[in-house]
C-alpha cells in the first residue's frame, strides 16, 4: 500500500493500531478508577427509623441521657453494623437505642454516583417529658 510516497506495511499498521487501542483502554480504565476514588463522598441520608421505646426500668428510675452510635450503612441502605460511641450512662437506654436505630433505613452514601458503604454517626436523646 502506498500513501503520499511512503510504503506502509498493513501488518505493522494493524499491530500498532491494536497496541495503541490497548494502551488507550488501559489509560481510560486507570483514569476511571482514579476519578472514582477521588470523587467526593455524598453521605447517607436517613429515610425512616423506628422511635426507641423507653425501657420501663429507665422510666421508673428517671434515667435520661444522650446515646451516640456509629452505624455502618451498606450500599443497600440497611444498617450492617452498630457501634456504641458514647454511652448515656445507663445500660438499658443504650441497649434500647442500639436495638431501635439498627432498624433504620437510609439512602446510601454515594461516590461518583455509585452506592458505597459508609460509617455514619447518629445521636438519640432520652428525656422525660
Amino acid at each position: 500500500m502506498r500513501y503520499s510516497g511512503f510504503r506502509i506495511d498493513d501488518r505493522r499498521v494493524m499491530s500498532f493500531t491494536f497496541r495503541l487501542a490497548a494502551t488507550c483502554a488501559a489509560l481510560t480504565l486507570a483514569g476511571c478508577a482514579t476519578s472514582l476514588a477521588d470523587a467526593p463522598l455524598i453521605p447517607a441520608k436517613l429515610l425512616s427509623c423506628p422511635k426507641p421505646v423507653y425501657p420501663r426500668s429507665s422510666l421508673r428510675n428517671e434515667e435520661k441521657g444522650t446515646v451516640t452510635l456509629a452505624l455502618l450503612i451498606g450500599p443497600d441502605g440497611l444498617v450492617h453494623e452498630t457501634r456504641l460511641q458514647r454511652s448515656s450512662g445507663y445500660r438499658d437506654l443504650d441497649r434500647a437505642t442500639v436495638a431501635s436505630l439498627s432498624e433504620c433505613k437510609f439512602a446510601p452514601a454515594t461516590r461518583g454516583g455509585t452506592p458505597v458503604e459508609s460509617w455514619n454517626p447518629i445521636q438519640y436523646v432520652w428525656s422525660l417529658k
